[in-house]
């Protein structure tokens, strides 16, 4: 009779992992979408963006208006501060265009109405001063018993002046007043720029009818003639 020896189980060990042949494909898995892999994309050396490099191989730059082809090479990123550059020469560039549709229309309208506004300044300068003369000699503001007319410093030691209109400029205009040769009967004020040109184009004059005077000539105080009138080449305001 044979006798059986018990059979004794032995151990499995996993086989060692199989080199790949030579020459044979590693399949490797995608990288994650946004991770930024250099071998999975490729940035536009034109526009900046960053794109899928097989793509970008075969149609180039998909970016709107970018016509850039597109080349295996990857593409340095472009500095941090070039869209801060592109946009400060976009503002600039606005900022010079502004400012010359500024100086082609905005600067002669400015100055016009700045003309404008000193001329209405001295005209009204002269109505105060017809105002005050006439309170001047109805009221004898001298008090020597003479019922005459006076000058712009007379005018102004009675306080009938504003203080603005006492120191003879006005808005870039010089007033000057004066009596005529009959004191008690006549007088005359002008008013005329300073600098012809910048703060008003006219000169403006009055006398005792209480009429306003324009010139746009070269006003000067001996053209007044002998009666208190404004002389040749003024015409009236309308």
């Amino acid at each position: 009779m044979k006798t059986s020896t018990p059979k004794t189980s032995t151990p499995l060990t996993p086989a060692p992992p199989t080199p790949a042949a030579e020459g044979a494909t590693t399949v490797r898995a995608p990288a994650p979408s946004g991770s930024g892999s250099a071998r999975g994309t490729r940035t536009c050396a034109s526009c900046g963006v960053t794109q899928h490099a097989e793509c970008y191989a075969e149609h180039g730059c998909t970016t709107l208006g970018c016509f850039e082809f597109g080349h295996l090479e990857p593409s340095p990123a472009p500095p941090p501060a070039r869209s801060s550059r592109r946009r400060r020469a976009l503002l600039g560039g606005a900022a010079l265009a502004g400012a010359g549709l500024l100086g082609a229309f905005g600067l002669p309208a400015y100055l016009e109405a700045r003309q404008r506004a000193a001329e209405s300044a001295a005209i009204g300068a002269l109505q105060a001063i017809s105002d005050a003369q006439s309170q001047f000699r109805e009221g004898d503001a001298e008090g020597d018993g003479v019922l005459d007319y006076g000058t712009l410093c007379e005018l102004a030691r009675a306080g009938l002046l504003e203080e603005g209109l006492a120191g003879g400029v006005l808005e870039g205009y010089e007033l000057v007043v004066q009596p005529g040769p009959s004191p008690e009967f006549t007088w005359w004020a002008m008013a005329r720029p300073l600098e012809p040109g910048q703060e008003g184009q006219r000169s403006f004059f009055i006398n005792y009818t209480g009429v306003i005077y324009f010139t746009t000539e070269e006003a000067c105080p001996c053209g007044v003639d002998s009666f208190g009138g404004p002389g040749p080449g003024w015409m009236c305001v309308g």
